[in-house]
């Protein structure tokens, strides 16, 4: 039961990244600088998946990680 918790915990906190992000880049959308090095760019979360399968015999356990 506590890994299905977990796996789930783990996917609730990447999308909150993801929109964390996305309401980022949205107010900084039209943002303006004088120089290329000081303009906004746009945060890409990038996720990758977790398997665990280190127990033999046992079910794999998973997740999803923020790279």
């Amino acid at each position: 039961m506590f890994d299905i918790l977990s796996i789930s915990g783990s996917g609730l906190h990447a999308q909150t990244v993801r929109l964390n992000a996305i309401a980022s880049n949205m107010a900084n959308a039209e943002a303006i600088s004088s120089n290329a090095d000081e303009t906004y760019k746009a945060k890409v979360p990038k996720f990758q998946t977790i398997l665990d399968d280190s127990l033999k015999g046992a079910i794999p356990r998973g997740g999803v990680r923020v790279k």
